[in-house]
């Protein structure tokens, strides 16, 4: 009994651990992400990538994180940012002909 107690413990820990460094089960900014104001969409991927439309417009490029939240890249520049409030996503993005800024809520 106490055997399955202290590994029911540990793996709680473990899992614990993975949540607080959010390494272990992915980033939660990876996923679809809906503008709540226009159609625009992000689209983060696990591999550091991005895919933001708005109408037919569209800007591609990678993503890491920041110390504040996470910088976007495109083609090695850097274009803009995203930032967790609360459950939602403050995204600042621009290049060229394509600028986004507001809230985001995930599909």
């Amino acid at each position: 009994m106490v055997r399955k107690s202290l590994i029911a413990l540990i793996l709680i820990l473990i899992l614990a651990a993975c949540l607080m460094l959010s390494g272990c089960l992915g980033d939660r900014i990876v996923g679809t992400w809906e503008s709540d104001d226009t159609n625009a969409i992000v689209i983060f991927e696990r591999d550091g990538s991005y895919v933001a439309k708005v109408g037919l417009f569209e800007l591609r490029g990678t993503w890491e994180r920041g110390d504040n939240g996470y910088i976007l890249y495109s083609q090695g520049v850097r274009v803009g940012t995203a930032v967790f409030e609360g459950s939602k996503l403050r995204i600042t993005l621009g290049s060229g002909l394509l600028s986004i800024s507001g809230t985001f809520t995930k599909a």
